[in-house]
């Protein structure tokens, strides 16, 4: 850099702390269109980025202003000076409650490890491209194009309260497009995962199981509605309402009063009849592109139990937040792990049920518990067949079926949620196209 940052930043009177956070990201990056490399290219960049904050009284109450800014490291120090100052200005524009600076504490962090430290990453492209090629016969009848990132991050996060902290981790991203023509109609779907270690199995399932959805959706038939039918959802719609109670466990949501959770109480309701909840935060989720010690503030993560047995055992959340609640921090900490529930997926597909296989969204309102989703395939079963169906729509409220739902006892991992790979609820209802 041309500059020192740091002396900087102490040199100004115009300010009352600051926080900076440098990312060196090393990628390498292919484009395919079928089996043909379209693009490989690769990129080193360096992003810093600052924080600068301003505590003032206004009728005697006291504020902690804040404005971010991005720099270049390629900047010279009188255009770091200027955009700083300017920083400076908008801060004292920005009322928050005060709450003060992260300050550095002795304890300890967890490591990260990672199998794609065992060589540079760009070696690496080449056995994972093998496979997404290799994992099914009707790859080149199906695959119509794929992305492969794969990015090494380093970052340093230090403030002007001493805290100085730095590690490593890494983002793989894998998004391909299936295309397959079918005798009723033509089938494009799209898919992405996210992770953070090679895991040849989780990459050849993900694209397996899009070709076989893509051919199965070509013969299903338009969904007709059903009424008060046993409800089973898969893969990421499972994620999507787990990931209301940890929202709703949050914090900010609690002081901002759009959430009722409350310490020692139910977050299922009062007469729970299915599994109960048992929600985790773990900073060191493996394969979790969320997987950090520290988080965007300088606080030390650590495992926390949000939700045990269906009550809610403590709230989580930033440094801020948790300072106006006179509680104690435990960091924003994105990975959230659940516990297995109490029945097999055979049992759960034992009588009449449908299966919402793949959705084209499926969407939670973290506020309100409402979900709702347009679905690409379900598996219905009449109690003697199973048969395949498409188009359609789901719509319901989390707080009308979560007395009585149950979680399967196989597990998934999709990024930062690691828990059932199935749920069951019952008298959902399904509109038909």
């Amino acid at each position: 850099m041309n500059y020192n940052i740091k002396d900087i930043l102490a040199s100004m009177s115009n300010i009352d702390g600051w926080q900076v956070k440098e990312e060196r990201t090393r990628a390498s990056e292919l484009f395919f269109i079928k089996r043909d490399v379209d693009m490989n290219r690769s990129k080193d960049v360096h992003h810093i980025y600052v924080t600068v904050y301003k505590s003032f009284e206004e009728d005697g109450k006291k504020y902690m202003g804040s404005s971010k800014t991005t720099l270049a490291p390629t900047m010279t120090n009188e255009e770091v000076v200027q955009i700083l100052d300017d920083a400076a200005y908008a801060s004292s524009f920005v009322k928050n409650e005060y709450y003060p600076i992260v300050k550095p504490t002795n304890e300890s962090k967890v490591q990260l490890k990672s199998s794609m430290d065992e060589k540079p990453i760009e070696r690496w492209l080449p056995e994972m491209t093998q496979c997404v090629y290799d994992c099914h016969e009707l790859v080149d009848q199906a695959l119509n194009s794929a992305e492969l990132f794969v990015d090494e991050i380093n970052t340093r996060l230090f403030n002007s309260e001493g805290v100085d902290e730095q590690y490593k981790h890494y983002k793989i991203f894998l998004e391909f497009i299936t295309n397959w023509k079918g005798e009723k109609e033509e089938v494009e779907l799209y898919k992405s995962i996210k992770c953070s270690d090679y895991s040849p199995e989780l990459i050849k399932t993900a694209v397996k199981d899009m070709i076989d959805l893509a051919v199965e959706k070509s013969k299903a038939e338009p969904m007709r509605t059903l009424k008060e039918m046993s409800v089973l959802l898969t893969g990421g719609a499972v994620r999507q309402f787990m990931l209301y109670y940890a929202d709703k466990s949050n914090s900010k949501m609690i002081y901002e009063k759009v959430s009722d959770f409350e310490i020692g109480k139910s977050v299922q309701g009062n007469e729970i009849k299915g599994d109960r909840l048992s929600l985790m935060l773990d900073p060191a989720l493996p394969n979790s592109t969320f997987a950090a010690p520290v988080d965007e503030d300088g606080v030390v993560l650590r495992k926390t139990d949000v939700i045990k047995d269906g009550i809610l055992n403590q709230y989580w959340g930033g440094h801020r937040y948790a300072h106006y609640l006179d509680i104690e921090a435990t960091g924003l900490n994105r990975n959230f792990v659940v516990e297995s529930g109490s029945k097999t997926i055979e049992e759960m597909k034992a009588d009449s049920y449908i299966e919402l296989v793949e959705f084209s969204d499926f969407y939670v309102d973290s506020i309100t518990g409402d979900f709702a989703g347009e679905i690409r395939l379900a598996h219905y079963y009449d109690g003697k067949s199973v048969k395949p169906f498409t188009l359609g729509a789901i719509s319901g409220n989390i707080k009308d079926v979560q007395e009585e739902m149950y979680f399967s006892k196989e597990k998934q991992q999709i990024n930062n949620y690691h828990g059932p790979k199935m749920l069951q609820f019952f008298n959902g209802s399904i509109t038909g196209n």
